[in-house]
């Protein structure tokens, strides 16, 4: 984690926020909007929080861990109510991944998985015309919107249940005293800085966190512990002043939106179960192996290089947020590490950037430990060494930043391709892999207390001794195991 927040420091030192002009934004004029709107006005932050807030305020559906919000005027626009519809479906979909991964610890939760079915099937039976005749007048809660069937019902709560429980890591939580994920889908950036300006003005104490000069190109945004996603990219040819030019998430690829969705959805799930005992880092890479899961290709721009071809950089605040934070993704921005969309899991384009840092005069465990990145500019090379995980990497050298944008894409593909391995290869076997991994995210979602070991002290636990990794770089550790592996690959 450390390693990635002084990347993200240098790059914005090095690159400065932002290139475009932009006039001061009205902050408070934006958040009365957003509350004449949805019908708020006249709170305080003494009254309410703001999940209550947002329970009156959109439309909201439970979805095993998740509960899900969407203002209620822009499902009459009949493609913004399929994007909830699937991303609804998507959600299911990525729990059901969860569980597949977790089972050779847990065994298969059968009665869980069926409630996963049934309720994808109620979803799936929900028309774009039921959800543009929601109004203000509508119950908030879709099922009784929608009157649901009893065993819909059941479904729901049994399913939230499982997931407050951590029945799929062997976990005995009180479901009572957890609560459900809260995802607020923004369909436009109007909406999104209205929603966040509102934030500021209800809750004056963390006003600065919210009203920042660069709201208007956030992409996320925490509120309290509310997730909020802007489901449309800054138009990067609007004018100056304006603040709610959007454009499509989906512009370059059919699935972006839900993609960029699916994998902050996860970050979710792990900030639930783990906190922060899983590196933060891994954790990343952990989502986007989740999105080849359900994808096939990664198309997200969770964390990597924030710059592009035309695209100035753009940091993304993220109040109340840790290690989940990142850059708003340049819509023109193409690396060498993303030609394939992530097909293979990256695990060619490293390999061939591992062999690309080797040199004739280096012996084996050099080849094993050094990767080539290059300059912005194209011209100029540099050669980065192992270790990169753990806390054998925190007084690693950081690159020069002219170095830092390929450094940061070599860095996500690393986490990406080490936690393919971890699940995959890190065993005896492929299904020895798969049941030691899910016996990790067990014992670690036991292990969230103060003072509880870590990812990284529970490693050796698991696997018969070895550490996550180490300065030499050998076969004692994990990482020095996977740079052998990537090194045949």
């Amino acid at each position: 984690m450390l390693r990635s927040l002084i990347l993200a420091s240098l790059a914005c030192l090095a690159l400065g926020t932002s290139s475009r002009a932009q006039e001061a934004i009205n902050y408070e004029q934006h958040a009365n909007g957003f509350a004449l709107d949805h019908g708020l006005t006249g709170l305080t932050s003494v009254e309410v929080n703001f999940r209550q807030v947002i329970n009156e305020a959109y439309v909201h559906v439970t979805i095993g861990m998740f509960e899900v919000y969407h203002p209620i005027p822009d499902l009459d626009n009949t493609g913004v109510a399929r994007t909830f519809q699937s991303v609804c479906r998507r959600l299911l979909e990525m729990q059901q991944i969860w569980l597949d991964n977790l089972q050779p610890a847990s065994g298969r939760l059968k009665d869980v998985e069926a409630d996963i079915k049934t309720m994808d099937k109620w979803v799936k039976s929900w028309s774009t015309g039921r959800l543009g005749d929601l109004d203000l007048d509508s119950p908030r809660n879709l099922l009784d919107a929608f009157k649901a069937k009893d065993k819909y019902r059941a479904a729901s709560l049994r399913l939230q249940d499982s997931f407050l429980r951590g029945d799929s890591l062997g976990l005995e939580r009180p479901s009572d005293q957890f609560e459900t994920a809260p995802l607020i889908l923004c369909p436009t950036r109007r909406e999104f800085v209205r929603l966040v300006c509102y934030a500021g003005l209800l809750y004056e104490e963390e006003r600065p966190k919210y009203w920042a000069d660069n709201l208007h190109e956030w992409i996320e945004g925490r509120i309290m512990d509310m997730r909020a996603l802007a489901l449309e990219f800054v138009d990067v040819d609007r004018e100056i002043g304006d603040i709610y030019g959007g454009q499509s998430m989906n512009v370059r690829y059919k699935d972006g939106l839900e993609q960029h969705v699916i994998q902050r959805a996860f970050l979710s799930l792990m900030q639930s179960y783990f906190g922060q005992q899983f590196d933060p880092a891994l954790a990343v890479g952990f989502a986007i192996n989740f999105n080849v899961d359900i994808f096939g290709l990664d198309h997200g721009r969770l964390e990597g290089d924030p710059r592009g071809n035309s695209t100035p950089p753009r940091e993304v605040f993220i109040p109340g947020g840790n290690p989940d934070g990142g850059y708003l993704p340049p819509l023109s921005a193409e690396s060498p590490y993303r030609e394939l969309e992530g097909e293979f899991r990256y695990v060619k384009k490293l390999a061939g950037t591992q062999e690309a840092g080797n040199t004739a005069d280096q012996n084996l465990q050099a080849r094993l430990q050094s990767f080539l990145i290059h300059a912005d500019t194209g011209s100029g090379k540099h050669v980065v060494m192992s270790p990169f995980l753990g806390t054998s990497a925190l007084s690693a050298p950081v690159p020069a930043p002219e170095f830092l944008g390929d450094y940061q894409e070599f860095f996500r593909a690393y986490r990406t391709v080490f936690m393919h391995w971890l699940r995959t290869e890190a065993g005896s076997s492929k299904k020895d892999s798969a049941k030691k991994f899910a016996q990790l995210l067990s014992a670690l979602g036991a292990s969230t207390g103060e003072g509880d070991p870590n990812l990284e002290a529970l490693i050796p636990t698991i696997y018969n001794g070895l550490l996550l990794s180490n300065q030499e770089q050998n076969k004692d550790c994990l990482e020095g195991r996977f740079l052998r592996w990537l090194k045949l690959q």
